[in-house]
């Protein structure tokens, strides 16, 4: 499904089937996460859907999962931290991006939005 998704949205052509194709794709990926031992790359890429389709605390969810098993991607908890944030939960938005610095010190996103944050 991914390759036939990357030649349709290459081209250009056949959007309905398109989008058939992204909704199976979506689903799948979905399933697959809801595996005890599914790869932190596929919980993060759900994460990212989940946020697109609005569910804030589907994303969070997928995002923690990943982290358990990849501690040290950055970008996962900078986003994590941005969609703790969002709901209001400051403290643990904090935490996230401080762990940012800790991972990569001198980060400027991760200071920004802690600066913002305050």
């Amino acid at each position: 499904l991914t390759n036939l998704e990357a030649h349709l949205v290459a081209t250009g052509s056949h959007r309905d089937l398109l989008k058939i194709v992204q909704r199976r794709a979506i689903a799948a990926l979905k399933v697959l996460c809801r595996a005890a031992d599914a790869p932190s790359n596929l919980l993060a890429h759900a994460a990212r859907l989940f946020l697109q389709e609005g569910d804030e605390e589907a994303a969070a969810h997928h995002y923690r999962r990943a982290l358990l098993a990849e501690y040290g991607q950055v970008g996962w908890h900078f986003a994590l931290a941005r969609i703790y944030k969002k709901q209001g939960l400051t403290a643990k938005a904090r935490s996230e991006a401080t762990i940012c610095l800790r991972l990569r010190p001198g980060m400027k996103a991760a200071q920004e939005f802690l600066r913002k944050l305050r």
